[in-house]
């Protein structure tokens, strides 16, 4: 954005040819007078696609509830078409998803494999290191996206061997989640 255009107080949507939808906004930079120079945006999966799209600052918009809310054990996620239930901490990182009324994944665990020796002793020099959060943080919670990130270590019994950070993307419309590890 230029230098002063966009004040930090602002909100932005996206403008498309039938009018325009929210847009889950948040500053990267600024100015050093205070003003936004880079933002991120975000959009469901039901997001249009086309060349006649642009993003507008606007008068600040009142808070909107996101698709993540904090339980005792975690946190849930619903996108719409499914929903997720995030573990605080442990081996256990997501408890599980569901579409509807089915159950999707339940259990989900991080597993390193390691391998150790020659091609002819592979099979035989093989490791699973169980995957334990220490850290579970939900790092951004707006109407479209939801980011949650889990940091901990790979263990080999009660020994820390490998740290680990995922990150979990959820879109508010969308029946899947970004994985990053």
């Amino acid at each position: 954005w230029p230098r002063g255009a966009v004040s930090a107080d602002k909100s932005f949507e996206l403008m498309e040819a039938g009018g325009h939808r929210p847009l889950q906004s948040w500053p990267l930079a600024w100015w050093p007078d205070g003003t936004v120079k880079w933002s991120a945006h975000a959009l469901g999966g039901d997001a249009p696609q086309g060349s006649s799209l642009s993003v507008i600052p606007v008068p600040a918009l009142p808070p909107s509830t996101g698709i993540a809310s904090e339980t005792p054990d975690g946190w849930m996620i619903d996108t719409g078409p499914i929903q997720a239930l995030i573990s605080r901490n442990g081996e256990e990182l997501i408890k599980e998803i569901r579409r509807g009324n089915q159950t999707v994944l339940t259990h989900g665990r991080l597993v390193l494999r390691t391998r150790s020796g020659d091609e002819d002793q592979l099979a035989a020099n093989t490791a699973q290191l169980a995957g334990k959060a220490d850290s579970v943080v939900l790092e951004q919670n707006g109407p479209q996206r939801a980011v949650i990130t889990l940091r901990g270590t790979h263990r080999n019994a009660q020994d820390a061997v490998i740290r680990f950070v995922v990150r979990l993307y959820w879109y508010a419309g969308a029946a899947s989640v970004r994985v990053i590890h």
